[in-house]
């Protein structure tokens, strides 16, 4: 068996395991807010910033090479329908959590955000092996992920809840927090001789 055929065949043996067969085809919002969640996750202080790990990613995640592109977006695509697809919008926009909202580093609601962040920092890749085999590589990822996926599934790692969470800013205050808050600061500006 040579080089192609054992790829072709790799793909499909992949495919049959993990990918969904017939399910609509997934939402393009959702794999950018995978892949904004990930960055999110890479710039946070759950990931060491000085890695040559990291700095090696970055450039797998900024390159522009067709390859490079197929390779993330099949990717980000398989993660997204098959553990995330149920996640749904929050204010009409779709987010997920890989625990860092509450700095909790991977234990969030979509913890899988984490576990695939990591799985391709651990995976070392090299940027020629992606833009040249884009369809092995993913292959190899997602296969590691899934099995470390399948582990944290069965502990107590990942947790779903199927409502969407914000990470991108503050948490929204309600009408009744935001009124205590007001008070709050006119009492400190205003102070009370007595």
């Amino acid at each position: 068996m040579d080089t192609p055929q054992y790829l072709a065949f790799k793909q499909r043996q992949v495919h049959q395991n993990y990918g969904h067969q017939g399910k609509k085809t997934v939402n393009e919002k959702q794999i950018v807010a995978l892949a904004k969640a990930m960055k999110q996750y890479l710039e946070s202080e759950c990931v060491n910033q000085d890695t040559d790990e990291l700095k090696n990613l970055m450039l797998i995640i900024e390159d522009t090479n067709q390859g490079t592109a197929q390779f993330l977006h099949k990717l980000l695509s398989n993660v997204v329908a098959n553990y995330l697809y149920d996640v749904l919008p929050h204010n009409g926009e779709y987010h997920y959590d890989a625990g860092i909202c509450k700095g909790k580093c991977g234990c969030g609601v979509n913890g899988v955000v984490a576990l695939i962040t990591q799985q391709l920092l651990e995976s070392r890749l090299q940027l020629q092996d992606i833009q040249n085999y884009p369809d092995h590589m993913m292959n190899e990822v997602y296969v590691a992920f899934c099995s470390k996926a399948l582990v944290n599934v069965s502990g107590t790692g990942i947790q779903y809840n199927f409502k969407g969470v914000d990470c991108s800013g503050k948490p929204e205050q309600s009408q009744s927090q935001r009124n205590m808050a007001a008070q709050a600061n006119n009492m400190y500006n205003n102070p009370v001789q007595i």
